[in-house]
């Protein structure tokens, strides 16, 4: 039996020191007890890093396939709490990607520049809580943008709030209390936005590969488009690494073709953004550049604006994003191209909110949501709308409590809407791009907050909103 006196320091180790400044009574457990049971935990603490990675190698002593793991009871199987052949399964996706070279190819920028923007928060202040203010938030961001969320709900406060929701529930249970099912809930809700991530790319694919089934890429010109399609669809879906290696493909088939025409590679701007998020700054600097000497040379507008559209994306302070949103506008007004002008403000509205100037991200932000929303371009519209939520804007009503609708997320309002108008889940699921399971979970969140039990119900609700006709 383990006895205090075998373990002193351990028996004397309290919660409140660990949760609060751990370092010193750590160091204490590394020096003198680095293997120690701790009551306080229910369970071992090694402290030693020799000893634990005896541990974590040896997998016929040691184990985490235990149904008292905690997390597990939480968010179910994992590589984390599986071992053998069900551990490497789940973990085999993530081993050639992030590997220290991959990681820090496509990583080192983004994680730079996040980190920069969050201390420049906090700075003026001249104190923070670093774990909630920069510490936890970096680490949500470089999450999202790991694994390329498209899912309009999925911005870096919303992720972290899934984080807080699961560690609550893992608390509760370790306090040996009923699990919060909130951590269960914002689990589902993860688990939705991977799905809808994965789902986002997959017809564009299936339509590259019936194309290459026919010609077999012989068509050269045919290649060149399928290679954008290919890039722009991946970075809508949110994989930046992938649109670059297309895009960077394309502009190469173009060159060896002798293209210069920038209206034949309506995808330019494109590649810019994926070499801006791959970390690549000096690449997307050179593609602008390319763009501007296109544009002077042709006196293309589309040319001139995409440029302008890519300085918004490389600017360095919120005055000089608006500059270039300014010129923008002003190209935009020579072509006829609303959805490339909505495009514009929206990247525009984003910069302006990262460098923590809501009020200034509204206004393009809300018009390049309307624009989607009267093109049907239904990832784009949701995607605005989200970005419109994050600058803390709410549509205006009566009386001191908002509708029951205004309490929807964007991406489940636009689910409501779609079964609303009398869509089936695997009619709505085609029209928004996602799957059918991230339909029926969003349906179940909105019948709850509606407090609807039938599609009826539910249509007669949005429309006594006006939501829908």
């Amino acid at each position: 039996m383990v006895t205090a006196d075998r373990f002193p320091l351990g028996s004397t180790t309290t919660l409140a020191e660990l949760a609060g400044t751990p370092h010193p009574r750590l160091a204490l457990l590394r020096a003198h007890e680095p293997a120690s049971w701790l009551p306080a935990l229910g369970g071992w603490l090694v402290t030693r890093r020799d000893l634990a990675l005896r541990v974590l190698r040896d997998t016929d002593t040691f184990t985490v396939d235990d149904p008292r793991f905690l997390t597990a009871q939480v968010v179910g199987p994992s590589m984390l709490s599986l071992e053998g052949a069900e551990h490497a399964r789940h973990r085999a996706p993530f081993t050639d990607p992030f590997r220290p070279r991959e990681v820090r190819e496509r990583f080192a920028g983004f994680v730079a520049d996040e980190a920069a923007r969050l201390v420049e928060t906090v700075r003026p202040r001249g104190r923070a809580e670093l774990r909630r203010e920069v510490a936890g938030p970096l680490a949500v961001a470089v999450v999202a943008e790991s694994l390329g969320l498209v899912d309009a709900d999925a911005d870096a406060a919303t992720v972290l709030s899934w984080y807080d929701a699961v560690v609550s529930a893992v608390s509760d249970i370790t306090a040996g209390r009923p699990a919060n099912p909130a951590g269960a809930a914002a689990f589902d809700q993860l688990r939705s936005s991977v799905e809808a991530t994965v789902t986002a790319g997959a017809t564009c694919q299936e339509r590259v590969a019936q194309y290459e089934r026919w010609c077999g890429g012989r068509l050269r010109g045919l290649s060149l488009f399928a290679r954008g399609a290919l890039g722009t669809g991946a970075l809508t879906a949110g994989d930046p690494e992938a649109a670059r290696a297309h895009l960077a493909a394309a502009f190469a088939m173009a060159e060896e073709m002798g293209l210069v025409n920038p209206c034949l590679m309506p995808w330019i701007a494109d590649l810019a953004k994926a070499c801006l998020r791959t970390g690549a700054r000096d690449r997307a600097v050179t593609v602008a550049d390319w763009l501007r000497e296109r544009a002077v040379a042709t006196g293309l507008a589309w040319a001139a604006a995409a440029h302008a559209r890519c300085r918004v994306m490389l600017a360095r302070s919120a005055e000089e994003a608006a500059d270039w949103l300014a010129v923008a506008e002003r190209v935009h007004a020579d072509q006829e191209s609303a959805f490339e002008l909505a495009r514009t403000r929206l990247v525009a509205g984003e910069v302006l909110r990262r460098f923590r100037r809501p009020s200034a991200a509204r206004e393009p932000l809300l018009l390049a949501q309307r624009t989607f929303t009267a093109l049907d371009a239904v990832p784009w519209a949701v995607r605005a709308e989200a970005e419109v939520a994050a600058t803390g804007h709410r549509t205006a009503v009566h009386g001191n409590e908002p509708p029951p609708v205004a309490l929807l997320t964007p991406q489940e309002l636009q689910v409501a809407r779609a079964i609303g108008e009398g869509l089936s889940n695997v009619e709505a699921a085609a029209s928004l791009f996602l799957s059918r399971k991230t339909i029926e979970a969003h349906l179940t969140r909105v019948y709850r907050e509606l407090g609807v039990r039938s599609r009826s119900d539910l249509a007669r609700c949005l429309a006594h909103a006006g939501v829908t006709g």
